[in-house]
């Protein structure tokens, strides 16, 4: 054998053992390509596994890692603070608007109340003085109609004055003079229509179809005996006492009444 086969049987199986240990650790110990979402890293695969830097890794997020791919996929950790705190944001405001609504209904009510209650009180203020202004009135006519009576009680006296002294003075001839027909005390015509202008002022309303037979009435005021200022007083306490205890009862309508004259008595009827 010679010195050249010598040698390379003695160098080939060095390089064979080389070869395959060189390729055990390609084989072992290989770069792979990692895809991390948008770059690629080179990491080492030792054993079929792959190491990859620290460095390479993306921090503060989510990383998922396949191995069959060899791809790294990252996602932005989620903030359970954050969101427990965009919640409660979120249900504040819905309870604002919702109460801020409620408030703006309710001060609406209260203004509506408010004027419905300016309005009552205005009404009540105007009604007021329509009634003073109607008392006021009635007082007016009461006393001018008293004041009529009296006048006409005084110029009934001086007429029955002047028609005694003429009575007593005796006339020629021997003849005794011829009297003269009694003018009326009272003056039943006034009394009728200042009783109706009283009532009237309180609201009450005449029914012409009262009379003696279908109605009731307190008693008489009797002409015969009255002055013109008591007989009107008298008609007023009818009217009074008509108004006073029509008021009392339920009715849908303002009281009624109606005046009558009846030979030298006026009746206030009431029905």
């Amino acid at each position: 054998m010679t010195k050249a086969k010598k040698i390379l049987l003695a160098v080939v199986p060095v390089f064979v053992v080389l070869a395959v240990e060189a390729g055990i650790a390609l084989w072992a110990f290989r770069p792979v390509q990692i895809a991390c979402d948008d770059e690629v890293f080179i990491a080492v695969a030792v054993l079929g596994r792959a190491w990859l830097p620290l460095e390479g890794v993306p921090s503060e997020r989510v990383v998922t890692i396949d191995t069959t791919s060899l791809s790294i996929t990252t996602e932005t950790p989620v903030d359970e603070s954050k969101i427990r705190e965009a919640a409660i944001d979120a249900t504040v405001q819905e309870l604002e608007a919702k109460y801020s609504t409620q408030l703006a209904e309710l001060e609406a009510q209260i203004d509506e109340t408010n004027q419905q209650l300016a309005t009552a009180q205005a009404q009540l203020e105007r009604r007021e003085a329509d009634e003073a202004a109607a008392a006021k009135r009635a007082a007016q006519q009461k006393a001018a109609a008293q004041q009529a009576g009296n006048k006409s009680a005084a110029q009934q006296a001086a007429n029955n004055a002047g028609t005694g002294g003429a009575d007593s003075t005796p006339t020629s001839g021997g003849s005794a003079g011829t009297s003269q027909p009694a003018t009326p005390a009272v003056d039943a015509a006034t009394l009728i229509a200042n009783g109706h202008a009283y009532a009237a002022s309180k609201n009450m309303g005449v029914n012409s179809a009262l009379t003696i037979g279908n109605a009731g009435y307190f008693n008489p005021v009797d002409l015969s005996i009255l002055s013109q200022a008591s007989a009107q007083s008298d008609i007023y306490y009818c009217i009074d006492q008509i108004a006073g205890m029509m008021g009392t009862v339920e009715q849908d309508h303002p009281p009624v009444y109606n005046i009558v004259q009846d030979g030298g008595k006026i009746y206030v009827l009431y029905g």
